[in-house]
This record gives structure tokens, sequence and C-alpha cells, in this order.
């Protein structure tokens, strides 16, 4: 880079030197050694003058004409699907607002893999909004003087600030300001310090209240399912022979989440290498979770045998579902979930969660209301209608024992559709 042609050969000349002295072999016949205010570098234009980076004719003309291509066609391969959308990402860079419009396409792509078990060779149908996506992108790749700006605006004013745990400092420009905090500030954290005198002003305090207004922080529940007869449900699937594999992971995943209290995120993280099973089925989670922290123990699962509910033990189930996985799990794969398809692998968070929202609505409860994490509101607020203490509740499900989340947020009364007839009629 330079401000001129004779500058720039000079960069170019001190460049060569300094690789040559390091060792360094210059491959000249791949080099561009003329001084030019446009480059192609990393499949992009690159321009010094207009400070835009922009796509190559060739590129812009193959991108276009797959997404037409795409665009004519009501079905097509996941694969298929999923290979354009990344052709688009990739050029995001040089298109303002690209990866907006790839957002209805990444969805429509995500909802075909879960309908197919992640099988990209399957082929998935085209919805009709997605034309006003693909009507953008052709648009967008058919202009060839499009491109995306590189300098940002000039600013005006720029102003300094920064916290410690001693005091506060500003400046702009020439000006500076500084303060130290009070004995009750002293005893924050750096984050809420670094804050405070933000959040101070007349102005913002009145947004922030108003925000407040607008959206006050609630539970996503006002009342939870009564996890009763879906257990009942569950307990009349057995004996698990005769099951296949899809049902006997989605009971054995329901049943943890309701026996433990813990986010499909843990259940996800579950090892092989980490599980002691005789007795009693003891689970530890070693991975970092949302709930992992300085001081803080990682969950420790532990699940004892029902001897006089078989149907619901959760260590029998456990057991039946390792030796049912046991030829399918790669030798490599130390986590206890595989998929439900080849290549058998560990899945993610996400699946575990389907796999949980698949088996309330099985079970007879509105998915359109309750998502997957509502087991955890359902365990939780179960143990405490059951008198289960409150400290215990906490401890279960990963709650500091000063944490007030559970009573703010999880504790929501179990509504059963007989209360209000029995109350009534009884």
């Amino acid at each position: 880079m330079g401000a001129s042609v004779e500058e720039c050969r000079a960069n170019i000349r001190t460049t060569i030197n300094l690789l040559q002295s390091l060792g360094f072999i210059i491959n000249f016949s791949k080099s561009h050694l003329i001084p030019s205010s446009r480059c192609k570098y990393l499949g992009f234009t690159f321009d010094s003058i207009e400070q835009s980076i922009s796509i190559p004719p060739s590129r812009r003309k193959k991108l276009w004409h797959l997404t037409e291509n795409l665009a004519q066609k009501s079905t097509c391969a996941i694969r298929e699907f999923a290979s354009l959308i990344g052709s688009l990402v990739s050029v995001c860079p040089a298109i303002q607002y690209g990866l907006l419009y790839t957002k209805a396409l990444e969805r429509e792509k995500f909802l075909a893999l879960v309908n197919n078990n992640e099988d990209y060779s399957k082929f998935m149908r085209l919805p009709s909004h997605l034309q006003a996506d693909f009507s953008w992108w052709t648009s967008i790749l058919n202009d060839t003087n499009q491109s995306n700006g590189i300098r940002s605006g000039k600013f005006v004013r720029e102003i300094f600030s920064d916290a410690s745990l001693n005091g506060w400092g500003a400046s702009c420009g020439e000006l500076r300001t500084h303060g130290w905090w009070s004995k009750s500030d002293l005893a924050l954290h750096i984050n809420a310090l670094e804050l405070k005198a933000a959040l101070d002003h007349p102005m913002v305090r009145r947004f922030c209240k108003g925000v407040a207004v607008l959206k006050p922080p609630r539970s996503r529940y006002d009342y939870i399912w009564d996890p009763a007869p879906v257990i009942a449900k569950l307990a009349l699937m057995y004996p698990y022979d005769s099951l296949s594999l899809a049902f006997i992971t989605k009971k054995l995943v329901f049943l943890l989440a309701l026996g433990s209290g813990q986010r499909a995120q843990t259940f996800a993280a579950i090892r092989l290498s980490q599980t002691s099973l005789n007795e009693k089925l003891i689970i530890r989670i070693p991975d970092r979770i949302k709930t992992s922290a300085l001081g803080r123990y990682q969950p420790l699962l532990c699940f004892s045998r029902f001897a006089s509910h078989a149907n619901l033990c959760i260590v029998h189930l456990f057991e039946h579902y390792l030796d049912r996985t046991k030829e399918l799990r790669p030798p490599t794969c130390d986590f206890v979930f595989i998929s439900l398809s080849k290549p058998f692998k560990a899945v993610t968070s996400q699946t575990i969660s389907r796999w949980i929202k698949q088996t309330l609505k099985e079970c007879g409860v509105n998915t359109a209301i309750f998502s997957a994490h509502s087991t955890r509101h359902a365990s939780t607020s179960c143990a405490a209608k059951k008198g289960v203490s409150l400290d215990l509740i906490k401890r279960a499900a990963g709650w500091t024992g000063e944490s007030q989340v559970f009573t703010n947020f999880y504790n929501r009364p179990i509504i059963s559709s007989e209360d209000f007839g029995n109350s009534v009629l009884i």
C-alpha cells in the first residue's frame, strides 16, 4: 500500500528484500508487482480509490445463474440448497445487508434437515415466500456496479471513557474529567461500575423506565402443563425390546429432563467416561455449560433404581439404551446420545430439544405454547408442589442458594384440564 505509484514500488522492494532475507522463496509468477488501484484478493476485488470491495464479474455471473436456476424450482436437494446458501454467505463482505437476506434461507434449510433426520441427500420444498429473497439476490448479482464500502463515515467527535475499581475517567479532545467511587459503589462489580455513569443520565434513566413499562420482565409461562398424564402415557410404553430406538431415545431424554430439571445442553454433554452405573446412575458433567462459573459446582445427576416401577426407571432405561446403541456407536464417540440415523454421531442440544418437544406433542401437550425448556418449569414446579425443599430444588436445577430465578420465573401453577370442572362439580 502507498499514496503514490513510486511509494508502492518502494514498499514492494522493501517487502521482497525483507522476505528474502528471512529465507522465504517468492513465486514471482504468481505475484502482482505492478502498482494498481484495483486488486483481486481472496475472491474479491478491492478498490483503493473508491474504498470499496466488490465481487469479480466471473464469480458474480456464476452466482447469478445458481440463484436464478434455484428460484425457478419448487423442490431441490437439501445439499444443493445448502450449497447455494454457503456461496451467498461467502460474498456477503461485498454486499451490504447480504446476511439479512440469508436468514429465511437458513431457516428453511434447518427445518428441512429437522424433518429429514439431518440427511442432506433428501429433497425439500421451496416455499413461495423465499421468492422475495431470491429476487433480491438476483437483482444485486445482476448489478455489475454494485459494491460495498470499506471506509465508514467520518466521526465528528470521539469520546473515550473507562472505569476501574478505584474511579472513572473520560476525555474528548483536550477536555478531561475523572472521579472516585463512593464506599457503596466500591462493593459493585467492575461491569456495573462501567455502566453506572452511562445509566445515570436523566434521559437514559427515563428511556430505560419506558422500556420496562413496554416490555416488563416476566416469566414465559403463566402456568405449566401437568406432568402426571404425560408420565402415565410414557409408562404404558413398556417393555422396551419391541420398541424402536427412536422412541427409547426420546423417552430416556424426557425422563432425564423431568427427573433432573436440567437443560438440553446438559444432556448433550453427557459422556460415557463420566457415568457410573451400578445400583445408582451417577452422571458427572465436566464440560462448561450455561451455569458454569468460578466457585460454582458442576452438575452431578444421581438416579436410583425403581424396582417396583421398571417402566419409569431411568437407570433401567439408560442400561437398555446403551445396550441398543453399543454396535451403532463409533469407537471414538464418548458422548451418550447419538443420532438416530447414519452416520451415528454425537447430537447437539438442538436435537435433544427437538426430541423433547416431539415427546410433549405425542403426549398431548400443546407445543405451540410450551417449548422443550418447559420440562424445567414442570419438573421444578412439581417438586415444589410435592413439598421438596427450595434449597434442594435450586441445587438440583443448578441455581445458587441466593438465586430468585425459581421463585420469580419457574415456580408456576400446574394446570390440569379437570381442575375447573372438579372445583365446580365436586
